[in-house]
């Protein structure tokens, strides 16, 4: 994929990503738990010069597993999650896979946080699995 799209539920609040994303999948976190009210959130990881925004967007700050701080921007009006700061990692934004226009362009690689996984909740893909932080962003650490 050269280019994906995606927004808020109001649209107020858009974004464009050039080029493939860094990695794709599904996060088991306690933070996705409750962000999103289910057992796992799917998600896209991006470089920063990937991503174009649109719109007006609030913090939260929270912080993360690593101990270092998450900004997540939401919509100012409808509240949709649209991208998170994970300072742990150098120039990397995640963006929830739920808010592309068109759904059918995540492509998930693996599970992370799978030591979080909800006990009513069965993996029953073959992507790999990974019990906390996924590897394959290491080398953007901060």
């Amino acid at each position: 994929m050269s280019q994906m799209s995606g927004s808020c539920r109001c649209d107020q609040l858009q974004f464009t990503i050039s080029g493939k994303p860094v990695l794709s999948g599904f996060c088991h976190c306690h933070a996705c738990q409750k962000r999103t009210s289910g057992p796992c959130a799917g998600f896209l990881m991006v470089k920063k010069e990937q991503l174009d925004i649109t719109g007006q967007s609030q913090q939260f700050k929270d912080t993360g597993g690593s101990g270092k701080p998450m900004i997540e921007h939401h919509c100012s009006i409808c509240g949709t999650t649209v991208f998170t700061e994970l300072k742990v990692l150098q120039d990397i934004l995640a963006i929830p896979a739920s808010t592309l226009n068109n759904p059918s362009q995540f492509s998930p690689e693996t599970h992370v946080w799978v030591s979080s996984l909800n006990l009513h909740f069965a993996i029953s893909d073959n992507l790999s699995q990974e019990p906390g932080p996924p590897r394959a962003v290491l080398k953007y650490l901060a």
